[in-house]
């Protein structure tokens, strides 16, 4: 959701230039796309690489032990995945680590969220849709995310809580994604641009997947939560 905002701030766009007839346009706009297609398949081959090893270990190493990561020893309790192979040491790396990636974690959500939610504003007619007006309310929102994260936190208390339901709303709204993405595909992208038949058929795939987890997700949710109750 973040990515199309570091693509404009990085000049994507403007190095494509405004949308012409000319066969020098749809050059540029294909090289670009080409690049950015390169950012989302390594970044797919990283988390998913990623994820899938911190998992196994998770598995491997806190189950036997008998560990759940949970309140305020989270990040202590995942630790001790390293330790049986590295020793002690290694606990305080991965702290290092675990600050490094949390705070980049924090770092892009405020910066992100802070500009959707200055679209939102726009788009609502509560605020000007100028460059201007746009730096300055989002030079405010961005810290105050910061602000709202750090208070969750200290009033909570439950990290692993915290993180699950973020996965929830965010499987949700990866459905609402989905939908929006195949409006664009079919009512906005310019023909010359156009993907081949194969692209479609996978892009379909994506987005049934994606509606699919997301309804799952929420039902399931919500009839925990009426069991419960």
């Amino acid at each position: 959701m973040i990515y199309p905002y570091w693509c404009l701030e990085k000049g994507y766009a403007a190095a494509v230039g405004p949308r012409d007839d000319s066969p020098a346009w749809v050059a540029r706009a294909r090289g670009w796309l080409r690049v950015m297609q390169l950012d989302a398949w390594t970044s797919m081959l990283v988390y998913t690489l990623v994820t899938s090893c911190f998992y196994l270990l998770g598995a491997a190493t806190l189950g036997r032990l008998g560990l759940v990561p949970a309140g305020s020893e989270m990040v202590r309790t995942l630790s001790a995945m390293y330790r049986p192979v590295f020793g002690e040491w290694a606990a305080d790396v991965f702290l290092v680590g675990a600050f490094a990636v949390l705070y980049s974690t924090l770092f892009v959500a405020a910066a992100g969220n802070a500009r959707m939610v200055v679209d939102a504003l726009v788009l609502a007619g509560w605020i000007p849709g100028d460059a201007d007006t746009r730096r300055r309310w989002t030079a405010r929102l961005a810290p105050a995310w910061v602000i709202v994260a750090g208070l969750l936190a200290v009033l909570i208390r439950a990290p692993v809580a915290m993180v699950l339901a973020s996965g929830i709303a965010q499987s949700v709204m990866l459905a609402a994604i989905g939908v929006a993405v195949v409006w664009f595909r079919w009512r906005e992208t310019d023909p010359r641009l156009a993907p081949s038949r194969a692209w479609d058929v996978l892009l379909a795939a994506s987005v049934a997947a994606l509606v699919t987890v997301g309804l799952w997700t929420l039902w399931e949710k919500l009839a925990h939560m009426v069991c419960e109750g």
